[in-house]
């Protein structure tokens, strides 16, 4: 199995507004997009998810992303 490098590993609290992710959609495909907005999020556990515009081939979407689903490109 292959490590995971800690520098690989990118903290919630690093990403800003207007900053180019890549998403994971439902499809379990990752997409390019953008951060426009935030959400704090209050389950189990309090947390924040990011608000991503992002394009697919039927067309731009907006949906929130945990921190499973959002990587740098």
């Amino acid at each position: 199995m292959a490590q995971v490098s800690v520098k690989n590993i990118q903290p919630m609290t690093d990403l800003v507004l207007n900053q180019t992710v890549q998403v994971r959609i439902r499809a379990n495909v990752w997409v390019m997009g953008i951060i426009i907005g935030f959400l704090e999020c209050i389950n189990r556990i309090t947390g924040m998810a990011y608000q991503v515009e992002y394009s697919t081939p039927m067309g731009t979407a907006r949906s929130y992303f945990g921190p499973d689903d959002i990587r740098l490109p």
